[in-house]
């Protein structure tokens, strides 16, 4: 019955607002109920568990989970047709296969070959037995041996070394299913070895990871940013992933707050500190006393970096009874001044992200993700039709200015800007009647400067996908891991990740990669060099040049 109601077909206006009251009241009830149904259930299965029972079981509907996804909204079908990739194979030998003439007709001419292409492939054992000249020099006492081929260090070549990375850091196998495929082609090794073969002398590969992470950097003024949870022998941990086209890099820190991402954002490499009028306006914004303010302006000297230790030898003689809280907002003001002053390795300008809070100040500018905006428009479940219907027509109205931004991606130009602001400021007005709708577009409204940075700098993406996928790999490979164990294993996850996917935009095979580096050949040419050519040629900067 309630579906009838149409407020707008209602002429005489004091009854039109009654209605609108009433209904509004509905459905402000319903979601009071709705969430009260939740918490009622939450109680009833937590005090079943301590009566040593077992709450409702959970079991998913058959109906399809409720879909969150704007793809269909945002993005026009595209229309694929298969094509052929024979001329992308490469043919090792050439079988001649001859036809059986027995029992075939008397008159018959050869017309040629008719080629039919197999690929295949061979996985098996090729062990080899060096024989090491070995001499005796009595006269120094000592014994020498024939040195071994370049790659070869340990009982093990670089073919498995490099198939074992693989696996497990692409192919998201675990070490257990690595184990078992070895051991079915014939080698005999133990799943002890497949673990030091992932996780121990790694120098080299962690090198080379913390290479790309500052030549992707260096890439672009910009950076996507997310993270995800790690465990890490058992404890909650958080693995960042910073990102653009040109490569993703992966850091796991313990914490998952202003500073851990502002480390991130260096590297891993430890923080500094700095006090100047940047730092102590993030204080005052953080509302940090003007007493206090001053305090530390006095304490600590103008421009002069401070490290860890240095930082926490003075927070310890000046400021022995200050309150955690306050003891982390003068540190995240002074990291964060440093961050953005450092001279040698520029920091970065901007972050696309979503609106995690431990995301904010750490840039100059901070473009916020509209498919994560948009998806707070998608949870709405409103009971009234009336209500449905006007997030329909909004969701609809949101999803086309999102694709006249793309479009302004393609064709920038001052006027255009100037006009996609003024329609960003009609369309986000909180009048449609719904409430919790008019409340997600208030917000929306807030966010503006952040979902319009776009229009200061073209050539940055409009959503945080990027690093969503990106952080997608490390959620699959913990579901199939778990974790590692150990904080070298944590950096193998983090550095073979980093290469992974690194390899993976930069169209480069990650197994050849592998065991060019692991057998010494070195005949590829390494990440960091191609992230710098490719960014000459991509110019993702270029809007920043020009202020």
């Amino acid at each position: 019955m309630l579906d009838d109601i149409d407020p707008d077909l209602i002429e005489d206006p004091h009854v039109k607002e009654i209605v609108i009251r009433l209904l509004q009241a509905i459905e402000h009830q319903h979601e009071i109920i709705e969430l009260l149904r939740t918490e009622n259930q939450l109680l009833k299965d937590e005090n079943a568990r301590l009566k040593g029972q077992h709450g409702k079981p959970n079991v998913k509907p058959n109906v399809r989970a409720v879909d969150h996804s704007s793809e269909v909204q945002r993005k026009e079908p595209k229309t694929w047709a298969k094509q052929s990739k024979k001329h992308l194979v490469a043919i090792n030998r050439t079988c001649v296969l001859e036809l059986n003439a027995g029992g075939l007709p008397p008159d018959i001419v050869l017309k040629g070959y008719e080629e039919y292409d197999v690929q295949d492939l061979k996985l098996e054992c090729c062990n080899v037995r060096f024989m090491r000249a070995k001499w005796y020099s009595p006269s120094t006492g000592k014994t020498y041996l024939a040195t071994l081929p370049s790659g070869i260090t340990g009982h093990f070549g670089p073919g498995v070394r490099a198939l074992a990375l693989w696996l497990a850091y692409t192919g998201n196998m675990s070490q257990a299913d690595i184990h078992a495929l070895f051991t079915s082609a014939g080698l005999h090794i133990s799943t002890g070895k497949i673990c030091q073969l992932l996780v121990e002398g790694q120098a080299r590969f962690h090198a080379e990871g913390a290479d790309v992470f500052a030549a992707g950097r260096a890439s672009s003024p910009w950076q996507n940013l997310d993270d995800t949870l790690t465990r890490v022998n058992g404890q909650n941990q958080h693995c960042y992933t910073v990102c653009n086209p040109l490569y993703s890099f992966y850091l796991t820190r313990a914490g998952k707050d202003r500073l851990s991402v502002l480390q991130v954002l260096t590297g891993g490499k430890p923080l500094t500190y700095l006090c100047n009028s940047e730092a102590l306006a993030y204080m005052q914004e953080m509302r940090l006393s003007a007493k206090l303010r001053k305090q530390v302006a006095a304490v600590f000297p103008q421009e002069n970096l401070l490290s860890e230790e240095e930082m926490g030898c003075a927070l310890a003689l000046h400021f022995p009874n200050l309150g955690k809280k306050q003891l982390k907002t003068l540190r995240e003001g002074m990291a964060i001044a440093a961050y953005q002053a450092q001279t040698g390795i520029s920091a970065i300008d901007l972050l696309v992200s979503d609106a995690a809070p431990q995301f904010e100040y750490l840039t100059r500018e901070h473009a916020l993700c509209w498919i994560h905006d948009g998806r707070h428009y998608a949870k709405l479940t409103p009971k009234l039709a009336c209500y449905r219907k006007l997030q329909a027509d909004f969701a609809t109205r949101y999803w086309d200015f999102y694709k006249e931004l793309l479009a302004y991606k393609q064709q920038p130009s001052p006027e255009e800007a100037l006009r996609l602001r003024e329609k960003f400021d009609s369309l986000f007005v909180p009048n449609t009647g719904y409430p919790a709708l008019d409340d997600r577009i208030r917000k929306s409204h807030d966010y503006k400067d952040k979902l319009l940075m776009v229009l200061h700098h073209p050539e940055i993406p409009l959503h945080n996908n990027p690093a969503e996928l990106a952080v997608r790999r490390r959620v699959r490979k913990r579901d199939v891991s778990f974790g590692p164990r150990s904080d070298d294993g944590k950096r193998a996850w983090d550095t073979f990740m980093t290469l992974s996917e690194t390899a993976k935009k930069l169209g480069v095979s990650f197994y050849h990669y592998l065991n060019d580096r692991l057998a010494e050949i070195n005949e590829m040419p390494s990440l960091v060099s191609i992230i710098n050519d490719r960014a000459k040629q991509l110019q993702l900067g270029k809007s920043f040049e020009f202020g």
